[in-house]
């Protein structure tokens, strides 16, 4: 499991919405992998547009952590 390097200055309003983030985006790596696991064992893939939802979302979350980067 990744950890947010606390060695950089963080706002104190930032560092547990970051930790957070950061707790929550392992959760959703492991369902990832258990959503996998179980399209490989049932040789049943996920529908295309559930996987292009998902896949969007991964990109408004990108889009929003590029723009916090750039203030």
């Amino acid at each position: 499991m990744p950890e947010l390097n606390t060695d950089y200055d963080v706002s104190p309003r930032n560092l547990p919405v970051l930790l957070n983030l950061v707790n929550s985006l392992d959760k959703a790596q492991a369902q990832a992998r258990a959503v996998y696991d179980n399209a490989s064992d049932e040789g049943f893939p996920i529908p295309p547009d559930v996987h292009a939802t998902l896949v969007q979302s991964l990109c408004r979350i990108q889009a929003a952590l590029d723009q916090s980067l750039t203030i």
